[in-house]
């Protein structure tokens, strides 16, 4: 599996992901732990950049943020019968802390399981993998300005920030001042992304992109099945028929 082999990339993605659904959520909690580590032991799932190294570890710190708040809201408004905690006016239930621990791991594994692809596999690998599977170019192209727009969307946030604090206006000033100023924030950036669709269709258009579309897309190239893609799918396959099996015994 090289780095930028987009099967077994896919098929672990499925696995987890089917996972996420058939699996308790204890052994989901595991398997959460196991993906954390495997961008750190697994040469093939490594970052292929430092700034996509910095999204995967700040993730790490959201996600974990995002899993206590999941539980605390469900153990806070799910009412039971057991109390567990009480902090003053503040009381959790069992049930809801149970309910909020077989949510979040299934949430965040989910998450982690596209995040370690793409952070894994360059967007150009995608987008050529896309083409050489048949894939019409034109949905090629709108799947790559899309990614290139959630791409660096944080950087045109980031400049928008620092025009406005060029003009005084106090942004980072406290939480109120961003939301006060989330309507000036979106206005040029919803104006920006609309001239750059443009430019960058005029460009397409110019190159004969609109013209080479009409063409009869070369015929798709015969891959041989990486070992692990087959394992991954199989191990899948068994999940759901397993599942289905315990939900139609009686």
């Amino acid at each position: 599996m090289t780095n930028y082999h987009l099967g077994p990339k896919s098929a672990l993605t499925l696995l987890l992901t089917t996972c996420a659904f058939t699996l308790p959520w204890k052994i989901q909690l595991a398997l959460l732990c196991l993906v954390v580590l495997l961008p750190f032991i697994a040469p093939p799932l490594r970052p292929i950049s430092p700034k996509a190294s910095r999204t995967f570890l700040k993730f790490i710190w959201f996600s974990c943020t995002l899993g206590a708040v999941i539980v605390f809201v469900n153990g806070l408004l799910i009412r039971g019968d057991e109390i567990t905690y009480e902090f003053g006016p503040i009381v959790l239930s069992t049930e809801g802390i149970v309910f909020g621990l077989q949510t979040a791991p299934r949430l965040l594994l989910i998450s982690f399981s596209i995040l370690l692809l793409f952070i894994s596999t360059p967007i150009r690998s995608i987008i050529d993998r896309l083409q050489e599977s048949g894939l019409p170019r034109t949905m090629v192209m709108v799947l790559l300005l899309a990614l290139y727009f959630v791409e660096t969307l944080p950087d045109r946030i980031e400049r928008i920030f620092v025009a406005q604090e060029a003009r005084g206006a106090p942004i980072r000033a406290s939480l109120l001042s961003r939301l006060k100023a989330l309507v000036t924030i979106l206005s040029p950036l919803l104006l920006s992304s609309l001239s750059e669709s443009v430019e960058r269709g005029t460009a397409l258009e110019l190159r004969g992109f609109l013209v080479s579309t009409l063409s009869v897309p070369p015929p798709a190239r015969a891959r041989t099945p990486h070992i692990a893609t087959i394992v991954f799918l199989c191990v899948s396959l068994l999940l759901v028929a397993y599942r289905i099996l315990v939900w139609l015994r009686p």
